[in-house]
């Protein structure tokens, strides 16, 4: 076991921390989510297939690549969902955050990339030990669960094809993978390998947050995610010498009255909007004048009723 945060990693500047997977659902008409992530990205947009059930979907394609999805429609009557992965992940979590403040996250990719010299045995050491041990160096009584894919066998050839350590189980709503990117991308464009250092490493955390969690991770900058589990606390603090604040990914739920009144204006939100619509119609079909601010005294006229009509 190494004990304290590894040496710095690379010589030129600290590796940032970034968004390489972000998927979200978005409570809004489907065309309107499709037309305004299309306009915000610059991209263009056509129809696709559904998948997961739902029964449609569309692909936004920028320069003629595929930049990010949108699914909607049956899931009884769910609201649509949008991703967006890779280097696009980031512009398209600017444009929902920014057009859905208070959308729902189901899925996001925080990583931070080692593009210079070899740091594979920096990193896979760190990673393992945070696997095995507690901050203060003791064994854990449940060890976090260790998977490898790739190519671990060529060792003479320099691994060519490239190796993954996952740490964490992939059913739980927090992993981490440990990959080499460069030599990934290398195999996936031969012809541009020149562009890809064979020793680039990223390092990555994968969270599928529950319930509020949802809510809150809309709202956090891809470093802060790092704080969504313990143990990823301590890989952080071990790889980048920070520590991070912790945040909770599963347990906290909103109270029970802050759910029914969400539910509530979701079911009945269109119901009393449309209402109000009809009573300002009204009042213009009938000859009179809304001043400016008047749509609010016929909010408050409506809550009236309803206040009236509950006793």
């Amino acid at each position: 076991m190494t004990d304290g945060s590894t040496e710095l990693l690379t010589e030129g500047e600290e590796p940032r921390a970034f968004f390489d997977w972000y998927a979200a659902t978005i409570d809004d008409d489907p065309t309107h989510v499709v037309e305004s992530l299309a306009g915000w990205l610059g991209a263009t947009w056509r129809y696709a297939k559904g998948m997961h059930g739902y029964t449609a979907g569309a692909e936004l394609h920028r320069d003629g690549n595929l930049v990010a999805r949108v699914i909607y429609g049956g899931n009884e009557d769910a609201a649509p969902h949008a991703w967006a992965s890779g280097e696009d992940a980031a512009p398209f979590a600017a444009a929902v955050r920014a057009l859905w403040p208070e959308h729902r996250v189901s899925r996001v990719d925080v990583a931070y990339d080692f593009r210079e010299g070899e740091p594979w045995d920096v990193l896979y050491t760190a990673a393992v030990d945070v696997a095995d041990h507690l901050e203060d160096g003791t064994m854990r009584a449940k060890r976090i669960k260790l998977a490898t894919i790739g190519d671990w066998l060529r060792a003479d050839e320099g691994y060519p094809d490239g190796r993954t350590l996952y740490i964490g189980s992939m059913k739980s709503p927090v992993m981490a993978r440990l990959y080499e990117k460069g030599k990934q991308m290398r195999k996936l464009l031969p012809d541009q390998a020149d562009k890809f250092p064979p020793g680039w490493v990223r390092l990555e955390l994968q969270v599928r947050p529950k319930k509020q969690a949802r809510y809150d991770l809309a709202k956090l900058s891809p470093l802060a995610i790092w704080g969504t589990s313990k143990w990823a606390r301590q890989l952080h603090a071990r790889v980048m010498g920070q520590e991070l604040a912790a945040v909770p990914v599963e347990q906290r739920q909103a109270a029970d009255d802050d759910r029914a009144w969400y539910y509530l204006l979701k079911q009945y939100g269109p119901l009393l909007r449309r209402m109000v619509d009809l009573e300002e119609e009204r009042i213009t079909r009938d000859g009179g004048y809304l001043e400016p601010g008047a749509r609010g005294v016929l909010w408050a006229d409506l809550g009236r009723r309803l206040g009236s009509a509950l006793g």
